[in-house]
Order: C-alpha cells, then structure tokens, then sequence
C-alpha cells in the first residue's frame, strides 16, 4: 500500500474552526453513480449537495453507450427471453473466476445482479426508453444498439459451458447522453444544489475517525464542507492516474494509450481521497483491446468486426479468437511479448472499411500497408515465416469451414494475398475502469483492516469489486447505478453527527 501511495498526492486536513457550507450528505462526482445517491437520499429525507469538478455534469456515464446489463427483465420476457437474475449471478462469478483469480468479490456481484430487474423498472419510471427490439449475433455483437443484445463475453466457451448465453445488454434510445439526461432532470426536479467547478480535494475526519466532511475548491478560495450523516463518494475512476494502476500491466498500458472513451476527469480524486483515511484497495488488471485504425468513427466496431482479419503477436502467429469481446482481447494481448499485437487485413476489406479513412492513417502512419506477406512482416517487426505460415493456413481453414486454431465462427472469408494487405497495431485503451476502493454491500468504504470507515460511502468507479474482468456491455453503468442508489439511500438513514476534535 505504501508505494501506492507513494506521489499520487494524498493529504488530511483538520476540522476548521468555522464551516463554510453543510449538508446532511454530500456527494463528489455528478455523474450517473452520483445522481442516483443523490436522489436516493433526497428521497429518504435527506438535504444533499452535489460538488462537480467539471462545468457540467456526466462523467463516463454520459459518454457511454447507455447499456445496463441485467437478466429476469420485463424487456426480456417480452422478446422471449427467459433469464434470471440467479443465471446472471453465475454467469458473473464463472467470469470472476477466469485465470485461477477471483476478480470480483461475490458479495458485490451478488447485488448487481439481484438489484437488476428493479433498476431497470426503476430507469423506465424516469423516462428512459429501452425500445423491444432483439439484436441477433453476429452483426450486432460488438456495437451497442437500441434494444436488447449480447455484447460480451457470454459466448466465450468457458463461460458458456457454465451459463447458457442470453441477451442481456439493454440499451436505450439515445445512448449516454439521454441516459444521463434523464438522471439530470431527476435530480433538478427536486431541487437538489449543485456545485460546478469545486473539485473535493481531501476528507475530514474527526479524532474516532469519522468523516464529518471535506475541502472543496470554491472560486475564490477552498471551502470547508460539513457533511452531518455521510459523504458518497462518486468521483469516477483512475484513468487518467499512472500512479493508482501501478503494478497492473494493462492497465498502465491503457492509462499511457491515446485511445481512450472516458473523460478527462477520471483522475481518481475520490480514490485517493478514501485511501488517506486507510481505505483498503480493490486493484484488478483490466483495460479492452481493438484494432483503433482500422474502425471508422461513424460505425465504431461494427464493420471491421464482421470482416475477415487475423490478430498476430511478434512471431506472426493468432494469438485469439479474433472475434472475442474487447475485454478478452485485452487479456490475451496482455499475455503477448511486449504487449504487441497486429491487425491484418487485405484490399478488400480495406474498400469496405473505406479508402479514404485508411489512406488517411497510412499518411498519420496508424496503418501499414505493403505489396506482400513478406514485405508486410518486414514493415510490422514480426516473423516473417510465421505470418505467412499463419495467412496460408487461415485462408486453408476458411476454404474448409473450419477454424481449427481457435473456432472463429464469423468473417471466415480467405484473405487475398495477390494485392496490397495492411496492418494496424492492436492497442490496449480505458473504457470501463475496475480499480476502486473497497465496500461492502452497504456501499460503505472498507479500510484495510475489514472496517467500514464512518460516515463514507463510494459507489461507481470510484468503488472496485463489483466486477473484474468485463462480463458484458452494461455492466459498468449498472453496477453505478445500483450502488449508488445504495449508498444515497444508507447515507441518508446516518445518525447526524458532531465532529470531534
């Protein structure tokens, strides 16, 4: 913990004199993790301030696709789904349990998928449209659509040997931004304050180590906050902070990445926050893996996933099912000598992807384009026999039907080797960060020795444990939404407080 710790910047502060501002709870981070503690607690009674570091609110919520992830729904029994909550509980902790360690705490999991019929119902009641519309695989495996699909790891084989694979990503009309619109007006309809521009800097605690409230920065100065029951902690993840991924080698390779669909404000501010007062840490490798020069931002993954390509590592050979979620990419790049992995497409696919856009990154050098096998496995750096070794035998397997590597069951199409062929590396980048502190199932923030902290809570990605590797798309903003519900709706129901000096 020490060398975690080591220069991300953590300090305490003591209990003024005098406070600035008050509230029954306070809640750091306006998002969608946020927004739910908010209303939970306003609704239980409670008088809420929200702090924004931002100029406006969202967070990741309103830059995501605005999936939840969720079985036993309404949506899915009126599209003849039969699933259940206790089926998605499995299909969680058969994920959990890939790689021999458990990434998730089961508890937490346990939660998330027991709260998921009644958070869906719940987003409904605010006005969110989930249209009844059935997305078959492939096609629409990879890109989030309004309806219900699958878009995770429910088809990899392991995982389905243990859960029959259902449609469980529920998208809704207008992605993030409506998602997020809903929870914002929910939020203004009861007239909860809001704060914009007044980053939470560190927690104050009393001398038995309650957290009776924080330091803010107001405009002109920093502001001493009181929080009389409890401060929620909702201020995203550690994207974009080297320091609180140290030791999990994808995920430093995903903060170091340019290619990232989180914003600029997950510096884990609430992270390091609770980590001051001896929160313990939920520290989970993770980031997604995609070939980003080869994918066109107007139909993000879903061109380029249903074209004949192969993934190689430096010695030219498949290194995965190239037809796996991004989240499983990342894991077997992450098994790759220095995290390298290549993209390989011919003319063909190159024209429907668009020749403009790969002329383009050829110029911005994203992409390689070469006259031969050989000559593109000199212009990549990977072993020339093993690439063309590795290209025979696809387009061999293709012409037979058959994957024999690794059961890839679409885009079995040959690759032409008589025209150009092009090259984009595979890169790691940060979409749904798993690395927070630790809570329990109240949402209340552990320390190391076991203990809730008194008197603060942390829900999103602020909080780690609730998955690890990424079972599905939606289950990130679901896991939001359900702890932070949580954790308004404890924070709330506190005994008010008197610090303690």
């Amino acid at each position: 913990m020490a060398d975690l710790l080591e220069g991300v910047g953590i300090s305490t502060i003591r209990i003024p004199e005098s406070w600035d501002m008050e509230a029954d709870v306070v809640v750091v981070g306006f998002g969608g993790a946020g927004a739910c503690a908010a209303i939970e607690a306003y609704d239980a009674g409670a008088d809420v301030l929200i702090l924004e570091k931002m100029p406006v609110p969202g967070g990741t919520t309103k830059r995501c696709s605005g999936g939840i992830y969720c079985g036993g729904t309404s949506l899915q029994k009126e599209l003849g789904i039969e699933d259940s909550p206790e089926e998605v509980y499995k299909f969680y902790m058969a994920v959990a349990h890939f790689g021999g360690e458990l990434s998730a705490d089961p508890e937490l999991a346990r939660v998330v998928a027991d709260h998921g019929p009644q958070v869906f119902e719940w987003c409904r009641g605010l006005g969110i449209s989930f249209p009844a519309h059935l997305w078959e695989v492939p096609g629409h495996f990879h890109k989030a659509k309004a309806g219900l699909s699958m878009t995770g790891n429910e088809l990899f084989p392991e995982f389905a040997s243990v859960v029959s694979p259902k449609h469980r990503s529920h998208w809704c009309d207008g992605a993030g931004v409506a998602f997020f619109a809903a929870l914002e007006a929910a939020v203004n309809k009861r007239g909860i304050k809001c704060m914009f521009g007044s980053p939470a800097r560190s927690l104050i605690a009393d001398s038995r180590r309650v957290v009776c409230g924080l330091v803010a920065e107001g405009k002109t100065r920093s502001l001493y906050i009181r929080s009389k029951k409890a401060v929620i902690l909702t201020a995203g993840g550690h994207g974009y902070n080297k320091e609180l991924a140290k030791g999990l080698i994808r995920s430093s390779a995903a903060i170091e990445s340019p290619n990232k669909i989180i914003p600029y404000s997950n510096t884990g501010d609430g992270i390091v926050m609770a980590l001051a007062l001896g929160a313990d840490y939920w520290a989970i490798d993770g980031g997604s893996a995609a070939p980003i020069g080869f994918m066109n931002p107007r139909d993000a993954f879903d061109t380029i996933w249903n074209q004949p390509r192969v993934f190689v590592n430096k010695d030219g050979k498949r290194y995965v099912n190239e037809d796996w979620h991004f989240s499983m990419q990342a894991v077997y790049l992450g098994r790759q000598p220095d995290l390298i992995g290549w993209a390989v497409i011919d003319d063909k696919v190159a024209s429907t992807l668009g020749k403009d856009m790969i002329e383009e990154r050829i110029g911005a050098r994203e992409i390689v384009r070469a006259e031969s096998v050989a000559a593109l496995a000199k212009a990549i750096g990977v072993d020339r026999n093993g690439l063309e070794v590795t290209i025979a035998k696809w387009n061999d397997n293709v012409a037979k039907g058959k994957d024999t590597d690794w059961n890839r069951e679409w885009g079995l199409k040959p690759l032409d080797t008589t025209g150009p062929l092009y090259a984009t590396r595979v890169v790691l980048y940060e979409g749904n960060e798993r690395t927070g502190v630790k809570i329990n199932t109240k949402a209340q923030v552990i320390d190391v020795a076991g203990r809730p902290i008194p008197g603060l809570y942390a829900a999103g990605r602020t909080s780690g444990g609730q998955y690890g590797l990424y079972p599905g798309c939606g289950i990130s903003l679901m896991s939001c939404l359900v702890f932070g519900r949580i954790a308004g709706s404890n924070a709330a129901r506190e005994m008010e407080h008197y610090a303690d000096k």
